[in-house]
């Protein structure tokens, strides 16, 4: 699930099922962010979709600023990181899960073409997010690791069990992360 949330008193809006017939989807992208989406053509359903709520708001939402994301985190068998691109460390600027019933989600932003090494979960304790804070002193996930890391500093650690939701907003400066479990 994805979507603009402007501020905690606005809602997510109403989203509709596309069908099972294929669909174009179309997206208005500046060097920032993704701000619509489209499909054509519109082989929209009477059917609506329910999206769930955030548990939590970054601290510092700003209006039109942030996309939320959120994906379920019980019976994930692989994670695959996307790496950003402009730094000598790169970021992780999103996760993309795959499941035990072959089912996949995202959180943050994924490009097939940033790809980095995929994780099986195997025996896995958890999943392990390295945050740090950028120049400007905005957070940002660093390292994504699926046991326990030993070398845990200089960064802040944000251990997940293989339960509840990873939250993952993000903007063209920053990501925040929580846990709703």
């Amino acid at each position: 699930m994805a979507g603009p949330l402007l501020a905690p008193t606005w809602g997510v809006g109403q989203w509709h099922h596309l069908g099972s017939k294929p669909s174009e989807i179309y997206f208005s992208y500046t060097h920032r962010s993704l701000y619509a989406l489209a499909c054509s053509p519109p082989h929209i359903s009477n059917r609506t979709v329910s999206l769930p709520a955030p548990s939590s708001y970054p601290a510092s939402v700003m209006l039109g600023k942030y996309l939320f994301t959120v994906a379920p985190l019980e019976n994930v068998t692989e994670v695959t990181p996307c790496l950003g691109v402009g730094r000598v460390d790169p970021l992780i600027v999103g996760l993309l899960f795959r499941y035990s019933d072959g089912r996949r989600a995202c959180v943050g932003e994924f490009r097939l073409d940033r790809c980095g090494t995929t994780m099986e979960v195997g025996t896995s304790g958890g999943l392990f997010l390295g945050l740090t804070q950028t120049m400007l002193n905005r957070s940002c996930v660093t390292r994504v690791e699926i046991f326990r890391p030993k070398d845990r500093a200089p960064l802040t650690w944000l251990d997940l069990p293989w339960k509840g939701n990873l939250e993952w907003w993000f903007s063209h400066t920053e990501c925040q992360v929580s846990y709703d479990g």
